[in-house]
Order: C-alpha cells, then sequence, then structure tokens
C-alpha cells in the first residue's frame, strides 16, 4: 500500500466503459491477471492494492465498512459512559461510511474536505465508545471512521485507514467467515475487469464459475449473525427520529438496488446535499438531521411519482392516420364524416357541375406549357382526386381547395411583383369556376359549416401567429427528418400544411388547417404509443432511465419508434403546445407520463 501511485486518474467507477473484444492471446492474459487475485486475509488485501488506483482502495475501504454496519447494535450494549449517547453514535458512523461510499461513486465532486470533516466529528462523537467492554463495538466504529478518513488522508496516511478497516473487520468476529472475504475478492475482481456494478452491486457477492471472465457474479445472503444483528439494530433504532432514511439506505445498498424508491441519481444528489449540511446542522442530533432528510426524501417522491395518465382527446378533424400493416408507418386517410339524405340530395346536384370545372381545370393545366402552370399544377391534381372519389371527404374536399386556392394566390403575387407571365384565360376560367362552385359544395353540408366556423372562430394575433408558425415548421422538420413515423406522403402533408401557417387569402383557414393536421397526428401518435407501453414494447431494454439524447440512444435500447419520436423531440413538442393553446394541452402531461413509463424518471420536461 505504501507503493501506490497517489494521483493516478481514477476510473469512474460507477459507469465504467464497456467491455471491449480481445484476441485469445490478450483474453489467456488478461485471465491470467484476474485469476491470481487471491485475497482471504487483511495481508493479501494490502497485496492487491499495491500499485492500483488509490480510488480502488478507497472503494475496497468503504464497501468492507458497510459491511460491518449491522454489528453496530453492540453500541447499544455499552456501560453508559457520561456524554455518550448511542443514537449521536450510530448517526455518526452512517454519516461516516455515507461518504466513504459517495467519493467512490461521485469520482467528480471533490470529497476530501467533507471526509475530513465527518472523520473529525464522528471520533469526537464516539471518542467515549473506546472504554467500552465491547470489542465488536469498538471494531465497528473504527472500520467505519476509517473508512470514511480513506477518501481524505494523503498517501503516507492512508494504508493505515485501510489496514484499520480490515482489522476492525477482523475483529468484529464475522470477517473470518469465508463469505466476508469471498466478497472482498469479488469486489476486486470486478475493479479489475471494470464491470458496470463493481461499486453498486450487491453488498455480498460471490463469482462462480471456472472462466475468470465469464460474468457469473451472483448475490448472496449476509452471514447468518449479521442478519440477526441487523434486525436487532433496527429495534433499537426503532420508528421515532425517521431513522427509516438510514434503515432504508442501507437495506438498499445491501440489496444492489437505489435508495428510497427513487432512481441511483436522485439517491446520490440527496445524500451528497445532506452531507454537505454545515456541522451546526448535523451536532443537532439524529431528530434534526434525520427529519430534514426524510422531507427532502418524500419532496423527490413526490416529484418523481408516475404522473397518470392524461386524457387524449380524439382527433375531430385532420386527416385520418392510419397505420400501415407492412412498415407501421402512418399515413394520411381521408376522414370521412356520416351525411344525411339531405346533404346527399344536395352534393348530388352540385358535385357533378364541380367535377366538371375540375376537369377543365386539369386538362387546360395539363396543356399549358406555362412554367407558373406547373408550379400550380400538383394542387390541381389533388383537388381532382379529392373531389372523384366515391366516398366523398368533405374534410379532405375542404383542405385540397384551400391549398388550391393558397397555390393560385402565391402565382398571383409572382405575376405582380416578379413579373412572371399570367396564365392563360381558359385556364384562369376553369379555375375561377371550380373556385366558386367549391364554396357551395362546402357550406351545403354540417360538415362543412364546422370546417368553415372554426376557421372564423380563429382569433390568435399576428404575433401569436407567427410565434405558432414557428413552432408548428419546428414540427414539421422532426416529422420530415423521422424515417420511422410517417410515409412520405404524410411528411409531405405536414410539411406543406405547416408552410401554409397565415397564407394566402384567408390565413385563419390556413392555420387552422395546420392545426387540424398536427393535432390529429400527435393524437394518433400518442395513442400508439400508449398501446406500445401497455404491451411492454416501449420499455423493453430501458433500465433505470436512459438519457433523452435522440432517437437514436433509444432504437438501440428496444424502444418503439413512436416513443422514440415522441421522447427524442419532447423540447419541439412542448413548445408547439404552449403556442397551441388548449387544443394541445394535454401533451406536455403526456409527454411526464411516457418519460416516466419508459425511463423511470419525469425530470422538468424540457
Amino acid at each position: 500500500i505504501r507503493g501506490m501511485t497517489v494521483g493516478k486518474s481514477p476510473p469512474c467507477l460507477a459507469e465504467p466503459p464497456p467491455r471491449v473484444h480481445v484476441s485469445p492471446r490478450g483474453r489467456r492474459q488478461r485471465q491470467a491477471g484476474v485469476a491470481g487475485v487471491k485475497i482471504t486475509n487483511e495481508q493479501e488485501v494490502r497485496a492487491w492494492l499495491e500499485g492500483k488506483p488509490r480510488a480502488w482502495a478507497v472503494a475496497i475501504a468503504a464497501r468492507a465498512a458497510l459491511r460491518v454496519v449491522p454489528v453496530w447494535r453492540a453500541i447499544f450494549t455499552v456501560n453508559t459512559v457520561k456524554g455518550f449517547r448511542a443514537d449521536d453514535a450510530v448517526l455518526a458512523l452512517f454519516r461516516c461510511v455515507a461518504v466513504s461510499r459517495l467519493s467512490v461513486l461521485l469520482p467528480s465532486r471533490d470529497l476530501k474536505a467533507l471526509s475530513s470533516a465527518s472523520f473529525s466529528a464522528s471520533a469526537s462523537v464516539l471518542s467515549a465508545s473506546a472504554s467500552a467492554r465491547s470489542a465488536s463495538a469498538r471494531s465497528a466504529s473504527a472500520s467505519a471512521r476509517s473508512a470514511s478518513a480513506a477518501a481524505a488522508l494523503p498517501s503516507a496516511a492512508f494504508s493505515a485507514s485501510v489496514a484499520a478497516s480490515f482489522s476492525a473487520s477482523a475483529c468484529s468476529a464475522y470477517a473470518s467467515a469465508a463469505s466476508a472475504w469471498d466478497a472482498v475478492k469479488t469486489d476486486a475482481e470486478a475493479l479489475e475487469k471494470e464491470l458496470p456494478a463493481s461499486m453498486t452491486g450487491h453488498l455480498w457477492r460471490s463469482r462462480v464459475g471456472g472462466d475468470p471472465w465469464a460474468i457469473a457474479i451472483i448475490s448472496a445472503e449476509p452471514p447468518d449473525r449479521l442478519t440477526h444483528e441487523w434486525g436487532y439494530l433496527k429495534q433499537h433504532l426503532g420508528p421515532a427520529d425517521n431513522w427509516w432514511v438510514w434503515t432504508e439506505w442501507y437495506e438498499a445498498i445491501v440489496e444492489g438496488r437505489p435508495a428510497w424508491g427513487l432512481s441511483h441519481e436522485t439517491g446520490n444528489g440527496i445524500m451528497f446535499a445532506a452531507l454537505t449540511w454545515p456541522e451546526e446542522e448535523w451536532s443537532k442530533g439524529p431528530a434534526h438531521v434525520n427529519g430534514r432528510l426524510a422531507k427532502m426524501i418524500e419532496a423527490a417522491r413526490v416529484k418523481t411519482a408516475e404522473p397518470p395518465l392524461p386524457v387524449i382527446p380524439d382527433s375531430k378533424v385532420g386527416p385520418d392516420w392510419q397505420e400501415q400493416p407492412a412498415t407501421g408507418l402512418l399515413s394520411p386517410e381521408p376522414r370521412l364524416e356520416p351525411q344525411s339524405k339531405a346533404e346527399l340530395a344536395e352534393l348530388d346536384l352540385l358535385l357533378p357541375l364541380l367535377r366538371r370545372c375540375v376537369d377543365d381545370l386539369l386538362r387546360t393545366a395539363n396543356a399549358s406549357q406555362s412554367n407558373s402552370v406547373k408550379r400550380f399544377l400538383p394542387r390541381v391534381e389533388y383537388y381532382h382526386s379529392a373531389i372523384s372519389r366515391e366516398q366523398l371527404s368533405i374534410d379532405e374536399v375542404y383542405a385540397a381547395g384551400l391549398r388550391l386556392r393558397n397555390a393560385h394566390e402565391r402565382l398571383r403575387r409572382d405575376v405582380v411583383e416578379d413579373g412572371f407571365p399570367d396564365i392563360a384565360m381558359e385556364i384562369g376560367e376553369a379555375f375561377d369556376s371550380t373556385i366558386g362552385l367549391h364554396g357551395p359544395v362546402i357550406l351545403s353540408t354540417v360538415r362543412g359549416k364546422h370546417l368553415d366556423q372554426l376557421a372564423r372562430d380563429h382569433n390568435r394575433t399576428k404575433a401569436e401567429e407567427l410565434e405558432y408558425k414557428q413552432k408548428a415548421q419546428a414540427f414539421a422538420e422532426s416529422v420530415n427528418a423521422s424515417s420511422s413515423v410517417v410515409t412520405p406522403s404524410g411528411k409531405t402533408l405536414v410539411v406543406e400544411a405547416n408552410e401554409e401557417i397565415a397564407d394566402g387569402p384567408f390565413p385563419e383557414r390556413s392555420t387552422t388547417n395546420a392545426e387540424a393536421v398536427n393535432n390529429s397526428l400527435l393524437v394518433t401518435l400518442a395513442k400508439k404509443a400508449t398501446a406500445k407501453v401497455a404491451e411492454g414494447l416501449a420499455v423493453d431494454g430501458v433500465k433505470n432511465g436512459v438519457g433523452l439524447v435522440g432517437a437514436v440512444v433509444f432504437a438501440k435500447a428496444g424502444m418503439d419508434p413512436t416513443s422514440a419520436f415522441l421522447l427524442a423531440n419532447q423540447p419541439v413538442l412542448i413548445g408547439l403546445a404552449a403556442s397551441a393553446g388548449e387544443s394541445l394541452a394535454w401533451l406536455p402531461h403526456f409527454l411526464r407520463w411516457l418519460r416516466y413509463k419508459v425511463t423511470g424518471f419525469v425530470g422538468n420536461g424540457s
């Protein structure tokens, strides 16, 4: 230990690098190194630590100290000594082992000053226990304090700290059991192999199997004596003074799981915040310290509790997005609404006239050699397709007519502002006739009147309109960039509808149409993601919270593409919802619920 290299950059023990493929020769060489780990006593621990990173020694000492926590029960059996309170002593010891553990799990934070403070404070509180008759009490105190000091001590004193930790463990009468030294040996092997759970896994573990490189580390039960001792210690601490904050924390460490039902990150953050309280806070005793900790934990539980699934409203306007069986992509289909006999009779009179006008418009536009008309032509073809369906969709005809008129309006602006050649008179007359009949066809139905009223109810200011357009176009870009959400025709529809927001001779109709496209798509995506969560597909392979860094991460984790798209584009979607008003008020709450179901973490939704 004296020859240990100080200042070496320690590995991040909480999240070590992944294992990589090595050649058979390299594998044999590394196997030989791991197979050479021999730890059955204190001297062999010293030998193994020779030349190892300092952080490894801190880790080994910390976990060794945590294993003797149950024998603290002996502190309650010592004769009463003036100035000595058992509860204060136990709190000081918990503080020590918590500091030493965090110095391992949070290597990027400088905990040396914190370690020194906790060591000094605990030495003061526990000084009276030096005269106690119980060897177990003395050894437990020494082990915890020495492990706490380990992160702060310089090299010369560090070896004594680690040695004290193991000497104390040996004196506690449990470490002679093979399971105790086997657990220490397993920790050492896990560090050498850089296993992900090297310092966060089950406190009592052993390796099985003949291949040292096989990840065959199994959890084991603590020795029977320690199990009984822990039960007695919990009885002594009892329900008063919120001692559950420490007992739940310790039991989680033993089992290798997050404490208090929170994530590892949240739990470690709470503990770090508590350990950095000023000394006067800790000197107020267990009732005060544990009470403050309990409030922090309860607040975190409320914040990270599973949010309820908000009601996802049915989309009442816009295209009907249908999943394609072969690809799973969503494709926009015409929305069909029932029509009364009176409406059908009215349409029977008007539709033949409108269809003849559209046929003329399409024929003359196709015959034209004008580049201006060629730009106009796709909208004519779209309208012709919508009006020619056997089952007429008023929603589709309404949207197609709107986009046709907007395209013609842009062409007229080009003629006036940029000197483009005007369209031929025959084409202009066919267009005027089409638009002239389009309105009566739409207004001859209850559905058409409803769509027209939605546009009339539009009441955004110009500034609000521009803000919505910016957010909606960002949403359209995210849809267009995704290859696993909608079909190419769906991408085109979303992009073009959002480009026309606040555009054309009736800008409020263009905005309302874009809202209908966006909202109907988001409702369909949300319901699809909800169904995948119910099937268990959305969370397959995603454990302990995945950072929201993009759809690729989610896809690799095994999440369904719909949930991946929604979570990867959270900021865009929340911005769109904020500018959309009541129509998307449900969306931020849904994203919060989805994030919790997939990652187990709520966060702030940003």
